[in-house]
């Protein structure tokens, strides 16, 4: 929470910085297809597919994705904070409601993203590094897409780690079976 408050000062610079230094039209199509592994129907699929080989982690990871999925839905509609194509500001809330352009925070692709590659992590602590680094470029590219402001995009990371931890934690709650 601190760290996402900490982040909303600086929000608006962070997020231009992001958008003039990722700005040719090479690395906006390149965006485009990343932004795409952090949505739910993405996520899951690899889900299933992870889970012809290893059904454990595949189940880890699609309640993990449901976990942050719901999260994520609830606080976006209390929340109802501007996205940035709005041109509202970082600090524009209007409070609960469902308008698509007033649910910028959390991130959704970035709980999802960093909620599968927790999963990910730890059933294969060999390849940590490569899908956190995949998370982060799945994040950034929201940033990218002005779709959501850095502030957005933390909190969205933190609430895929913290369902990845939980469903790790033997949590039974929405049992997904294979």
């Amino acid at each position: 929470i601190i760290g996402v408050g900490s982040l909303l000062v600086v929000d608006q610079e962070f997020h231009d910085m992001l958008n003039k230094s990722f700005n040719s039209s090479d690395i906006k199509r390149i965006n485009l297809v990343i932004t795409e592994f952090g949505n739910a129907i993405s996520a899951l699929t690899i889900c299933g597919i992870i889970s012809i080989k290893n059904p454990k982690t595949g189940y880890l990871g699609a309640n993990a994705v449901i976990y942050s999925g719901l999260a994520c839905q609830v606080l976006k509609a209390v929340f109802g904070r501007a996205r940035p194509w709005v041109s509202k500001g970082p600090y524009s809330f209007i409070g609960p409601g469902f308008s698509d352009n007033y649910n910028s925070m959390p991130s959704g692709h970035s709980a999802t993203v960093f909620s599968l590659a927790t999963v990910l992590a730890k059933q294969y602590p060999e390849y940590k590094h490569a899908v956190y680094i995949l998370a982060v470029l799945v994040a950034t590219s929201r940033v990218c897409a002005h779709a959501h402001w850095p502030s957005d995009i933390l909190a969205g990371a933190a609430i895929g780690v913290w369902s990845a931890n939980h469903v790790m934690g033997n949590s039974k709650l929405f049992e997904i079976r294979w």
